[in-house]
């Protein structure tokens, strides 16, 4: 190449430098950087207002063409001219650059292949080809990552000035687009597509990774009571708090709704990650102020450590962080914890215990029995509870208790709720005398949250010709401790008539308060006090203090379990009315009910 040194700097016009290559090697004829020198960083535009062009051209000819046409144009250019792809290539490593442009032509350019390369070098620098070949290849040139292309038998000042200027348009255009597309809108954080493509780009390079999944506590609370932008706030809030906790190397994403993710290259000790999780919670557990009060947030958290040299892919480790905040979850709120391998095996189990749920309810494998509830007093049957059992076709006959967490996990509590109602409305409609007696019926709190509960039951009880006052709905402790919609549903229940029952009374929380707001009719005295009557005196404390209270509020009173004659007189003597347990009877089919009890 024969690079004239006239090409230097010249007020308003293009500054040249030129970088000899091949035998005689680099010759620059900007001056040389100082030892030491920290190299510039390519995405960071340099104090001058100048555009900065890099021109790969290997024609000495051609390139005093450009260089002249740039100087026509008028405009304020910067030129660096290199000779081959792999110098572009170096220089976009180490240096800002706005635009490239690019001679197909050159030694190691390859055609398309050497584009590919300069735009995998500055995905961010937009790319104007130049060729003396045919149109077709210069299509393909943008379908390649280029922004635009020209041909050097018509350049023009103009033209090439106006190409350079759009090409860096479009790209800004583009790389904007983006970052929209990778970003969350809120937060200004990755968003789910990013974060995937980060954490398979780590998982490729085999060093290790650690991966965190963080829920915020209670945002749903947050934004029913303080309102959608207070929780806007906090998101936001505890977003930047994540952020502020980990390495710059390390990305922060918010996947959505309360949900945040953290990738951490090469975090591969279990101690550093649980010390990770640990910092996280407390950095975000800071007070802060939402609607005009004081809110102290926290965060769940699951990690899972993927080994350097695993072959996992980003959607297994993905599942395994989402498997260890299940189990964060599940213990409670505010705390993190590992993955192990046994959070997969328990979560095949469960995903093939839920299969054969939904399989049970096509199959019908679902029974309804009932359990006599009779006066402590007479003896006389006084309610039945309608018992949901399953008959599974390896295991045989199981309880509520084998399979109940099951069902509410797999979101099947409303559908298979709603069939024992009508089972049991059904059975207490058939009842072979006119006596029949009440109908205690469990609901699950997820229930009563549905739209159009109450019309629902209402409408069971219009399709049987069942009474609403013959009917008991059994509540847990759980339900009352939840928000007043559920509140105002017990009370559209009791309006119908319907009595409501407190079950397993005295294991939760704050219930004796309670009692004052809620319409119950009925408590049920947990079995595990009812097991201590005689041989724990704070048991029978507990229940003492249960029936003053029930008595208190005119309430009912049933004692749960009892299986000794014992139990019963002690119960009676303390003032409870009703039983139920195995000393009266198990829990029946309606054909053994009707025959024992319906005359």
């Amino acid at each position: 190449m024969n690079g004239a040194p006239g090409e230097g700097l010249v007020s308003r016009q293009p500054t040249v430098m030129t970088r000899r290559s091949g035998r005689g090697g680099l010759v620059p004829v900007r001056q040389p950087r100082k030892s030491g020198a920290i190299a510039e960083d390519r995405r960071q535009p340099g104090p001058t207002s100048r555009l900065r062009l890099l021109m790969v051209e290997d024609s000495a000819a051609d390139g005093r063409l450009v260089i002249e046409l740039l100087r026509e144009a008028g405009v304020d250019w910067t030129v660096e001219r290199v000779e081959r792809v792999k110098e572009a290539q170096d220089y976009l490593e180490r240096h800002y650059v706005d635009c490239v442009l690019l001679d197909l032509g050159v030694l190691d350019a390859d055609g398309l292949e050497g584009l590919e390369k300069v735009v995998l070098s500055g995905p961010e620098v937009p790319v104007v080809v130049l060729t003396r070949r045919d149109e077709r290849l210069s299509m393909e040139a943008l379908r390649h990552g280029a922004q635009d292309y020209l041909s050097k038998r018509d350049l023009g000042p103009v033209m090439l000035a106006r190409a350079v200027r759009y090409a860096i348009e479009r790209k800004a255009t583009e790389l904007e687009l983006v970052h929209l597309a990778q970003h969350d809108g809120l937060t200004g954080l990755s968003n789910r597509t990013l974060f995937l493509k980060r954490l398979t780009a780590a998982l490729l390079r085999a060093e290790g990774v650690g991966t965190l999944f963080v829920d915020l506590d209670n945002l749903k609370l947050v934004n029913d009571s303080l309102g959608h932008d207070a929780g806007d706030k906090l998101l936001v809030e505890v977003g930047q708090r994540l952020q502020a906790a980990v390495r710059p190397s390390d990305t922060v994403a918010r996947l959505g709704g309360d949900e945040f993710a953290i990738l951490c290259p090469t975090l591969l000790d279990r101690q550093l990650a649980c010390d990770l999780a640990q910092r996280l919670m407390e950095a975000v557990s800071a007070p802060l102020i939402l609607g005009a009060k004081v809110y102290v947030p926290s965060v769940s958290l699951g990690v899972a450590l993927t080994p350097p040299g695993s072959t996992d892919t980003a959607e297994t480790a993905v599942a395994n962080a989402d498997l260890a905040l299940y189990a964060a979850k599940k213990g409670g709120k505010a705390r993190f914890h590992v993955f192990e391998e046994s959070l997969r095996r328990q979560d095949r189990n469960q995903l093939a215990v839920q299969t054969e749920l939904r399989l049970a309810l096509v199959e019908h494998q679902f029974q309804v029995h009932y359990q006599p509830q009779v006066s402590l007093a007479s003896g006389q049957l006084v309610a039945v509870e309608a018992l949901v059992r399953w008959e599974h076709p390896a295991r045989g006959m199981l309880t509520a208790a084998a399979f109940i967490d099951s069902v509410e996990e797999a979101g099947l509590i409303a559908v298979l709720g709603a069939w024992v109602m009508e089972r049991a409305c059904e059975t207490l409609a058939a009842w072979p005398s006119g006596d029949r007696p009440r109908m205690a019926i469990n609901i699950s709190p997820r229930q009563f949250s549905m739209a159009g509960f109450v019309d629902s039951v209402a409408a069971v009880l219009a399709r049987t010709g069942v009474r609403a006052e013959q009917i008991e709905l059994e509540v847990t402790e759980s339900a009352l401790l939840v928000d007043d919609s559920v509140a105002q549903v017990l009370r559209d229940l009791a309006q119908l008539g319907i009595r409501l029952a407190v079950d397993d009374f005295g294991t939760g929380f704050s219930s004796l308060n309670h009692l004052k707001f809620f319409p119950a009719s009925t408590v049920k005295i947990d079995k595990s006090f009812v097991d201590g009557l005689g041989g724990d005196p704070v048991d029978e404390a507990i229940i003492v203090a249960v029936l003053g209270v029930a008595r208190s509020l005119g309430l009912s009173t049933v004692g749960e379990g009892i299986e000794t004659q014992a139990q019963h007189d002690h119960l009676q003597a303390l003032g409870c009315e009703l039983g139920q347990g195995y000393l009266y009877d198990r829990a029946l089919t309606r054909e053994k009910l009707f025959a024992r009890y319906g005359n």
